[in-house]
Parts: structure tokens; sequence; C-alpha cells
């Protein structure tokens, strides 16, 4: 069994996007994309040096939301290099996928409100529908 980190970002992005931010954005190189149909595999070279194999997929198995999952073995590098890019597109970061934990990523500056939003409402219905009026109203911080 391998440890993922995982970042799920809006499905509004797509591969271009992620390696664009990669290289524009952060600094790094984009070797390769290598596309096989429903997913794509991103190799970069990182600022330090190392490389790394990013996996790229659509994917709705979180909360039932449609986005863009990123995942890469997980250690200190790949959990901040997924911080990094969640800084700038939101998301959803688990830095270790046998933990069901997830850091929100949500800046009002990158479009992604609805995203968070939708994810948090289907995610809590699937969970538990009793009192989902008020998981609404506190997730969208309604007053």
């Amino acid at each position: 069994m391998s440890i993922d980190t995982k970042l799920l970002v809006s499905a509004k992005w797509n591969v271009k996007h992620i390696e664009t931010l990669l290289t524009r954005g952060l600094g790094h190189k984009v070797d390769e994309v290598d596309y096989k149909g429903d997913h794509a595999f991103l190799y970069v070279t990182l600022t330090n040096g190392s490389k790394r194999m990013i996996y790229v997929a659509h994917s709705d198995e979180h909360g039932g939301v449609d986005g863009l999952l990123l995942s890469l073995a997980s250690n200190d590098e790949a959990i901040e290099l997924f911080k990094s890019i969640a800084k700038v597109l939101g998301g959803f970061l688990r830095e270790n996928d046998c933990n069901n934990a997830c850091t929100v990523y949500q800046e009002p500056h990158n479009g992604n409100a609805r995203f968070v939003l939708d994810h948090v409402i289907l995610s809590q219905a699937v969970s538990e529908s009793r009192g989902l009026a008020d998981k609404i109203k506190n997730a969208i911080d309604y007053k």
C-alpha cells in the first residue's frame, strides 16, 4: 500500500492549467506530459532539482463533486508542492490518503467558492441529512 498526497481542485482547471502554474507560477520545469485518455502524468523537475511524477485525472469520488484530482507519492516535498498549488487554485488537500482529514483552501481571489460549497453540501448530505440546513448555513457563514 502506498501513501499519497492528494489535491482535489475544481473541474474548471485542466492539465494545461496545472502545467502553466507549475512552470510560470511556481518556477518548476515540466519535462513531459503523458496523456493516457482519461488521465495524465506530469513529469516535473522541481526547483531543487528533484524529479516527481504527478497523476492528474477527473474525479467525483470526493463528496460527489466533479473535480480534478492530483496525486503524488507523499513526503514533505509533495505536501509543500500541493500546498503551493492549492493556494492559487483552491481545493481540498489530503496530505496522507490513509487519513480522511482534508485542509480546505479557499481564497476570495481564486473563484473557487462554488466548488467548495458544493463539496461541503454534498458530503454533508451523504453523511448525515439531519440538520443539513444548519450545516449549510454554517458552511457558507450565513447570518
